[in-house]
């Protein structure tokens, strides 16, 4: 007999989905993935991905309707826009990816940090213990 552990993947790699306004379904495949590296890049990497949304940068478009942070099976973030602010949620790990840095993934650039500053005010304001908003400037 086969052994059993030979059917079963432990690695967990992190995945980003997009879901879309006009379905409310998540898209099928994931924007991105990532294998074999720390949380601490995911979450800088993931950083990226919600400044490119919020941007309307890469295949995040006016139909996206939120982008969430997986590894494995579990959602560690969420990020929406509503109401003219960019939301982010997690009960996970809310204080690490505010104080992470913005790291590029493969095949992305630039950094975008300082273009999404501009249109969206630098400083979040917490909307609750897991939720945090950036408003729009105007």
């Amino acid at each position: 007999m086969g052994n059993i552990s030979s059917y079963i993947s432990s690695e967990k790699v992190f995945t980003i989905y997009k879901r879309r306004i006009d379905t409310d379904a998540y898209d099928t495949e994931p924007t991105q993935t990532w294998s074999n590296i720390a949380k601490s890049s995911a979450l800088g990497q993931f950083k990226h991905e919600m400044y490119a949304y919020a941007l309307g940068k890469y295949v995040y478009d006016q139909n996206t309707k939120a982008i969430y942070l997986y590894y494995g099976s579990t959602r560690l973030i969420r990020v929406s826009i509503v109401n003219n602010q960019v939301v982010v949620e997690s009960k996970y790990d809310l204080a690490e990816f505010l104080e992470s840095a913005e790291v590029l993934s493969p095949g992305r650039a630039p950094l975008l940090r300082t273009s999404f500053e501009k249109t969206w005010f630098r400083n979040y304001a917490r909307l609750n213990v897991d939720t945090v908003g950036w408003v729009k400037n105007e």
